[in-house]
């Protein structure tokens, strides 16, 4: 199914910059179940609007985020913990899983010999980890983690540092993004976007930009077979 978004003319990628968490690896709804046992554990109802505002930031964000929901009485630390063991558990267990259309279109990538990075609010070490863990590590020139900038998503300075170890032109780059906070940093530092959304549709306030809107990262595929 085509996407929904832009109608302006989208020219060949000099290169592509990609989220990691709800995009090329099934990790949101992993992330999701964990946090609702962690908020039963220590006797609080999840919030599941604040969560999904959480999709696509830093962990500083996250808490912020976290803290404002609940109150200043919110045990962010032992949330966290529990959060991140849960997490940890599953992903030695059971593995991460890619999503569909991504192994085909990080091959086709290869094929035109355009290249592509990681953009992540993840921790770089945590990217390296799971890139690997799920075999697509090496179809990426470089990751930006969420430690290797000074603000994370929904700031424009993640995509922006992608660019620059890419030494390429934001008007001729595309971004694709699965969360609304991916989708704004990287339309503020000027990439064509593309958006798969995973857990949550894209709000009315978000499509204003006019970035295209995917069904799956197959669409993507597609796409890049017209150039």
């Amino acid at each position: 199914m085509p996407g929904r978004g832009s109608h302006r003319k989208i020219l060949r990628p000099q290169a592509i910059l990609f989220d990691m968490d709800g995009l090329l690896l099934d990790t949101e709804r992993v992330h999701l179940d964990c946090f609702v046992a962690s908020c039963v554990q220590f006797d609080l109802v999840p919030d599941m609007h604040a969560l999904h505002a959480c999709v696509g930031t830093n962990q500083k964000r996250t808490r912020e985020i976290l803290t404002a929901a609940y109150g200043p009485d919110f045990p962010w630390n032992q949330i966290r913990t529990a959060w991140q063991q849960r997490f940890h558990t599953v992903v030695e267990t059971q593995g991460i899983d890619v999503k569909q259309g991504a192994q085909q279109l990080l091959e086709k990538l290869v094929a035109l010999k355009i290249p592509a990075i990681v953009v992540t609010a993840t921790s770089r070490d945590v990217a390296e980890s799971r890139l690997h863990g799920a075999g697509i590590r090496n179809y990426f020139v470089d990751i930006v983690g969420g430690d290797d900038v000074n603000t994370g998503k929904p700031h424009p300075e993640p995509y922006l540092e992608g660019l620059k170890r890419l030494n390429a032109k934001a008007e001729r780059c595309w971004a694709l993004e699965d969360s609304e906070n991916g989708v704004r940093s990287a339309h503020a530092a000027g990439l064509t976007v593309f958006q798969v959304p995973d857990l949550v549709e894209p709000g009315s306030l978000v499509l204003q930009l006019g970035h295209t809107v995917c069904q799956s990262l197959d669409d993507i595929f597609v796409r890049l077979s017209t150039f």
